[in-house]
């Protein structure tokens, strides 16, 4: 009997929320989808792939893109997405990416 292979776990966050079913739609065109878990915020979470391949796929296709004008950034590190906002401005320029403002004393 073959051993089963390892399911590869990547991480996501979108800069507003998602339905799931949308998500779920995405991720799967890339690769078979074991599993999809949403955090109550429904923008961030992780997708479970049934193999290295799904997953590799879906990193290289899906990172830093849009679903629905929303980016989604994926990585195989939680560290790398979590507590990042991924684009929200109208040209996508993405709050970690604006100018901070001086005060004027």
């Amino acid at each position: 009997v073959p051993a089963a292979k390892a399911k590869v776990v990547l991480f996501f966050r979108l800069a507003l929320p998602l339905p799931s079913y949308a998500l779920r739609h995405v991720l799967a065109s890339h690769g078979e989808v074991a599993d999809l878990s949403m955090a109550p915020d429904g923008a961030s979470g992780r997708v479970e792939y049934r193999d290295e391949e799904g997953a590799d796929a879906a990193l290289e296709a899906l990172h830093a893109t849009e679903i629905l004008g929303i980016e989604l950034r994926t990585s195989r590190r939680e560290a790398d997405v979590a507590g990042t906002k991924a684009a929200t401005g109208p040209e996508g320029v993405g709050a970690d990416q604006r100018k901070k403002r001086t005060r004027r004393a």
